[in-house]
């Protein structure tokens, strides 16, 4: 039971209920209206009363060639190395060394594939070699939550603003053996290192609250935007083909991203 209110996710996302029933689903579906909410939730919302340095929710990750991901609809849900905060990126780092972490299917980087000249082939053998013995730069991977709704999580930036764009939450980077048990005034508890340790293999994102989150709050992460526009905007028409909910945040991220690089072009005629 204490392992079930600790672990389980503690945000909602998805269909209502009024949504669900106007889908007809057919007779042999068993709905269980109390699992869903009255109201959609196209953004994750706490499903409960969420106190500082809860865990909001846990996904496991898979850490691929940075290459896998650009100029995809998964680039806007996962994260990488210049997303970071420092303390995190020490975590990776000191996971990367004890072995816990493994680059899964690395590919060339596409000025490699692109152009096959004398210049670039000591440079690719050498790639390759890195790869083989799982050395790898961090600059050069991309880490992409597998489960829930946490890539789905709103990224506010790492300044988080005032009012209600503030930022409720962190992520905390762990091993699978990551969370240690130890016994204490008779009780076995559970006790996370960010980093971990023993001999679990694998990564765990955790999503941890940094102040008291209320039912029905927006979740929001003190990280920022992955994806450029074209990636929103690939992740944007997935989620519409696929039938599921745009979170409201999505359309203003990509209005932001478009304003900035308007600046940014404007700022380079002057």
């Amino acid at each position: 039971q204490e392992d079930k209110l600790r672990y389980c996710s503690k945000l909602y996302t998805g269909l209502g209920q009024e949504s669900w029933k106007s889908l007809l689903p057919p007779k042999d579906v068993v709905l269980k209206p109390q699992r869903l909410w009255s109201v959609d939730a196209a953004a994750p919302v706490a499903r409960q009363h969420i106190a500082v340095h809860d865990v909001i929710e846990m996904a496991p990750a898979l850490v691929v060639s940075r290459h896998v991901v650009e100029n995809t609809a998964v680039a806007s849900l996962a994260f990488f190395w210049e997303d970071w905060w420092p303390k995190q990126q020490q975590a990776l780092h000191d996971l990367k060394m004890a072995g816990h972490i493994r680059v899964q299917n690395p590919e060339l980087p596409d000025r490699m594939m692109i152009h096959h000249d004398e210049d670039l082939e000591e440079e690719e053998e050498e790639f390759l070699q890195k790869a083989e013995l799982n050395e790898f730069d961090f600059q050069d991977v991309a880490v992409v939550p597998l489960a829930g709704s946490l890539g789905l999580v709103r990224r506010v930036g790492k300044r988080s603003s005032s009012g209600l764009l503030s930022a409720n939450c962190k992520l905390e980077v762990v091993s699978v053996s990551g969370v240690q048990k130890k016994k204490k005034q008779g009780k076995e508890e559970e006790e996370e290192e960010e980093g971990g340790g023993g001999d679990g293999k694998g990564l765990v994102l955790q999503l941890v609250a940094t102040q008291e989150i209320e039912v029905g709050q927006e979740i929001r992460l003190n990280m920022p935007n992955s994806g450029t526009w074209e990636e929103m905007d690939l992740l944007l028409h997935a989620l519409e083909t696929t039938g599921q909910l745009i979170p409201p945040y999505l359309h203003e991220q990509m209005e932001n991203y478009a304003q900035q690089q308007d600046s940014a072009s404007w700022g380079g005629e002057l």
